[in-house]
């Protein structure tokens, strides 16, 4: 972990600061640059999912976030690399 921040310091992607009542906690910003540079990448990315999204009716939506949420709260049981086929 600290690599890879080390690393986005370095990008300028974001900034270290110690926190002011606890020093061992190190708090981290995302710079400008870095939100310009992800808005640049993603946003029309989003654009184009919030239309699709647009798309489907509201019970729609809410059956396809009880999926969502379903299949992210899965995701941590799986130790990495172990495949027990699917679910039952």
């Amino acid at each position: 972990m600290t690599a890879l921040v080390d690393r986005l310091e370095r990008m300028g992607h974001v900034q270290r600061a110690r926190a002011a009542d606890d020093r061992r906690r190190v708090q981290l910003t995302v710079t400008d640059n870095a939100r310009r540079l992800g808005e640049a990448f993603f946003g029309p990315l989003i654009g184009r999912i919030v239309g699709i999204m647009n798309g489907f009716e509201p019970q729609e939506r809410r059956a396809i976030s009880r999926f969502l949420t379903a299949v992210i709260d899965a995701v941590p049981i799986v130790p990495a690399g172990r495949d027990d086929g699917p679910a039952s």
